[in-house]
């Protein structure tokens, strides 16, 4: 059940990051634009979440979804920024750097 969940949440938070990124690139932005904009979708979408589970459906344990999504959300927003800092190329130095 518990693993289930978990699955569930990764893949979430997963979706809101590929949302926002392309949701940048259509706005033509530029990459640490579509950083922002994909690290905010997950944030934003979890908080609209909660509200309606709780305000809405009357439901505390959708709730406590979007709370194991809060939980999950950070170690892979961590993980995807610390794959594409070190996958991207290093820039050479710039005239009069180094």
């Amino acid at each position: 059940m518990f693993g289930d969940a978990v699955r569930v949440t990764v893949a979430f938070t997963l979706l809101a990051l590929v949302a926002g990124w392309l949701s940048g690139s259509l706005l033509h932005l530029n990459r640490t634009d579509r950083a922002v904009l994909a690290i905010e979708f997950g944030v934003r979408n979890v908080g609209i979440a909660a509200l309606l589970a709780l305000a809405t459906f009357q439901q505390p344990e959708f709730a406590a979804f979007g709370a194991l999504f809060v939980l999950l959300q950070a170690p892979v927003l961590i993980l995807v920024l610390l794959l594409r800092r070190y996958t991207q190329p290093i820039p050479a130095p710039g005239p009069g750097i180094g």
